[in-house]
């Protein structure tokens, strides 16, 4: 049988999450299930986007929100950079070795 969890949100989460189950068509129980769902199972998340973003999460490879003390390069750097990156040789070239 299934358990029943009773949690504690501000009024405008819950107003938010009201909001966004009527606009995917489900209920608010079946988004709640599916959001817990995702953060414990990335395979059960609600779309294959959501379930890569969580996984990549997970691997430590997602940035969530940028440092508001880091610096933008300066123009230099940027050029700098780019030309670096611009002598490398193209993703494809390492995708197409690594398939053989």
């Amino acid at each position: 049988m299934p358990k029943m969890l009773t949690i504690r949100i501000p009024d405008d989460v819950a107003d938010d999450v009201t909001q966004i189950a009527a606009e995917r068509g489900v209920s608010v129980n079946r988004l709640t299930l599916d959001l817990y769902r995702a953060l414990i199972d990335p395979d059960t998340a609600v779309s294959p986007r959501d379930s890569l973003r969580e996984r990549l999460k997970r691997a430590g490879l997602v940035v969530v929100g940028a440092d508001p003390s880091a610096r933008r390069p300066d123009r230099d750097a940027l050029t700098r950079g780019q030309r670096a990156l611009a002598a490398g040789a193209p993703l494809s070239d390492y995708v197409s070795d690594q398939r053989g």
